[in-house]
């Protein structure tokens, strides 16, 4: 089944990769980045969306979910591929207290 998936940073090295993946995959794409001439609003790709990926730097991904928490649902998965993971665990458990599933790669 395809998902609809929003990537941020999508206009980033490893964002660029996820987006061509999925679209090859058949799943639908947007991408929220301020380098992209296409950039969705962030709060109704998250309405949108039924994968989350968050392909940032650790202090843009924390002002991320610390911004949008609020509109991230259960039933979304967000994934994430921060290399330096430390400063990005208390948002994480933000979402894990939502019952939001998270995974973290790289």
């Amino acid at each position: 089944m395809p998902e609809r998936i929003v990537v941020f940073g999508g206009e980033g090295n490893m964002g660029k990769v996820v987006v061509a993946r999925a679209q090859a995959q058949g799943h639908e794409t947007l991408v929220v980045d301020p380098r992209s001439e296409t950039s969705t609003d962030p709060e109704a790709a998250i309405a949108w969306a039924t994968v989350i990926y968050l392909s940032l730097f650790p202090k843009d991904l924390n002002e991320v979910i610390n911004r949008f928490v609020t509109k991230m649902r259960p039933d979304q998965l967000v994934l994430e591929n921060s290399s330096v993971k430390s400063p990005v665990i208390p948002a994480l458990k933000s979402l894990d207290k939502k019952g939001v599933s998270v995974v973290s790669t790289h």
